[in-house]
C-alpha cells in the first residue's frame, strides 16, 4: 500500500477532524487526504516555501522556484480552500494549532526533525511522518537524514508507542513506549564515499 492511501485510511479509521502537515512542498499529500477523508474539517499547511541558507538538502531551491512550488500547492488545495489554513514558515516561526493528527515531512536533518517533533508533539494526539529510513537518503554531499533513529528515540523520551510501516512512522496511542525495531546508527554511520576509500586503503 502506498503512503497516501495508508494515511488516508488512518485518518478515516480514527475519524480525524483536524490535521497539520509540516513540509507541504507541492501539496500532493494534502490534496489526497482532503479528497479522500470526509471527516477532515480543518487542515493546516506548514511550510516556509523559501530558500533556507542553513538547510543543506536537495529540495532547498531558490526563491523563484519556491514561488512556483507554492503556487502549485495553492492550486491543489483550491477545491478545499474553506477547510485550509496556510502557515507560511518553519515550525520555529509559526504557532502550531492543536489538532488530532500531525504529519511531518519537512527538514529531515537532525536539527530539523528535532525541532519539528518537539514543537508538534504537545499540539497533537497522533504524530506521524515520512522517511524513517537510511540516513544517507540524498548522498553524502548533503546533510544526513536523521528521522531514523530520532523519531523512535523521541517516542521513547515522551513514553509514547512507536510504530513503523515501511518508511512511515506513527507516535501515539494507548500505553507507554513500545518498539521492537533497530535504533542503532552503527550500520549507517559511514557515508558511501568514505566506506569505499576505507576499503581501498585497507584502513
Amino acid at each position: 500500500m502506498d503512503r497516501l492511501r495508508f494515511w488516508a485510511d488512518f485518518v478515516n479509521e480514527h475519524a480525524i477532524r483536524t490535521v497539520t502537515e509540516i513540509g507541504v512542498w507541492r501539496g500532493e499529500f494534502a490534496e489526497f487526504l482532503l479528497s479522500n477523508c470526509p471527516t477532515i474539517e480543518r487542515y493546516y499547511l506548514v511550510d516556509p516555501w523559501r530558500h533556507l541558507d542553513s538547510w543543506n538538502k536537495p529540495f532547498n531551491k531558490e526563491d523563484n522556484t519556491f514561488g512556483e512550488v507554492f503556487a502549485d500547492a495553492q492550486r491543489r488545495i483550491a477545491p478545499f480552500r474553506s477547510k485550509c489554513e496556510i502557515l507560511r514558515g518553519t515550525t520555529a516561526e509559526v504557532e502550531l494549532p492543536q489538532v488530532d493528527f500531525t504529519y511531518v515531512d519537512g527538514d529531515h536533518t537532525l536539527r530539523g526533525i528535532a525541532v519539528d517533533l518537539i514543537r508538534a508533539w504537545p499540539k497533537t494526539t497522533w504524530l506521524g511522518g515520512d522517511d524513517y529510513g537510511p540516513i544517507w537518503q540524498h548522498g553524502s554531499q548533503f546533510e544526513p537524514s536523521m528521522v531514523f533513529p530520532f523519531a523512535a528515540n523521541f517516542a521513547e523520551a515522551v513514553d509514547a508507542p512507536f510504530e513503523v510501516f515501511a518508511n512511515q512512522y506513527l507516535i501515539g496511542g494507548e500505553g507507554g513506549f513500545s518498539f521492537t525495531g533497530d535504533t542503532s546508527l552503527a550500520r549507517q554511520v559511514q557515508p558511501p564515499m568514505f566506506a569505499r576509500v576505507k576499503r581501498l586503503f585497507r584502513w
